[in-house]
């Protein structure tokens, strides 16, 4: 269980045929930071001319992972998931995987839970008490078997390879490569980076607009791209466009001429920014909506109670100033807000 050394063959095995399982308890790695991950499928066909060239894309799979703090507490999730290879090995003792979707990010299943891609065609994952906490829900459509390519789309296909099923069409909180997000999908941010929880904030598409919402009773926009009418929103690498579908026209919300892997993730404190990987390191390489918006326009940007002003925290002062209402949770980290120190009525 706590083995170290090379984690995955440099082999490919991005295909499966019906009928296979996989347990979480076999062959399961730990990484550095002490998360650990069981691949089922690995896409590692890249590696073989990226490493002698500028390019940059990582090896891409699918299993089981638990972060840091949350395997060991038995809450494993299904994963995709993007990590550095070369054409020997994938060393455990590297950076850990970076995770870019998720099947069961709310309901987290226990050690030996099992994967079954069922001789139906169903892909499903079952906890220890063998209660189903995810599925395809694709039993008697025909499918034969199962991939993950390159960018990260896992999908199940008939005879004819036509994709039955796919990850693409659930997005969680990353955009990915040739991904589109379709009028009434969301992408939903996490509660923070090591607790995949609901957050607050969530990006729509509706009709004409690209909405960023926080979560409030009615829920609260905070940003708007308009393009207008029937339009639908399209990630490729190094270019995030808005097509308006009725007239075929697009606004570009971001290009750049890379290399490198890169995709978008709605972060837990509501922005959207692009991610390049750059040898294993996911870099920041834009923030697609603050050059509209602004620090200050995010909610909850300075916490609570906090007041955002000209990117600066600070806490609400009284009309009495010898009363001090407010004092920020932590001096060095003004972002985290203010907490309540005299009761107000």
């Amino acid at each position: 269980m706590d083995r170290r050394g090379p984690l995955i063959s440099f082999k490919d095995y991005p295909l499966a045929n019906l009928s296979t399982s996989w347990a979480t308890e076999e062959d399961v790695s730990r990484f550095r930071d002490g998360s650990l991950l069981k691949p089922v499928l690995l896409n590692n066909s890249n590696t073989f001319f990226i490493d002698n060239s500028s390019m940059s894309f990582p090896a891409v799979g699918c299993g089981f992972y638990g972060n840091a703090s949350g395997y060991g507490e038995n809450s494993i999730s299904f994963v995709i998931f993007a990590i550095k290879a070369t054409v020997d090995s994938i060393f455990t003792s590297g950076n850990p995987p970076k995770i870019i979707w998720s099947a069961n990010r709310y309901n987290p299943v226990k050690r030996n839970a099992t994967l079954r891609f069922t001789s139906k065609g169903d892909l499903v994952l079952r906890d220890i008490d063998d209660k189903v906490a995810w599925s395809t829900n694709t039993s008697g459509k025909s499918v034969i078997g199962t991939r993950n390519n390159l960018a990260g789309n896992l999908m199940l296909y008939d005879s004819n390879n036509s994709i039955i099923w796919q990850s693409f069409g659930h997005p969680t909180e990353t955009w990915l490569p040739g991904q589109k997000l379709s009028s009434g999908q969301r992408l939903i941010a996490s509660a923070s980076t090591t607790n995949w929880t609901v957050g607050p904030f969530y990006l729509s598409l509706s009709n004409s607009n690209l909405y960023a919402f926080i979560e409030a009773t009615p829920p609260q926009i905070y940003g708007q791209v308009f393009h207008g009418g029937n339009s639908s929103a399209s990630f490729k690498n190094g270019r995030f466009d808005l097509i308006q579908d009725e007239y075929n026209s697009t606004m570009v919300l971001y290009v750049s001429e890379t290399n490198n892997f890169q995709y978008l993730r709605l972060d837990s404190d509501g922005h959207l920014r692009v991610y390049q990987w750059v040898k294993g390191v996911e870099v920041v390489t834009d923030d697609i909506l603050t050059g509209s918006l602004g620090d200050c326009a995010y909610p909850l940007s300075c916490g609570n109670y906090g007041i955002c002003s000209n990117g600066q925290c600070s806490c609400p002062v009284g009309n009495d100033r010898d009363t001090n209402y407010f004092r920020q949770m932590d001096f060095r980290q003004p972002s985290l807000g203010c907490v309540e120190v005299t009761q107000m009525s």
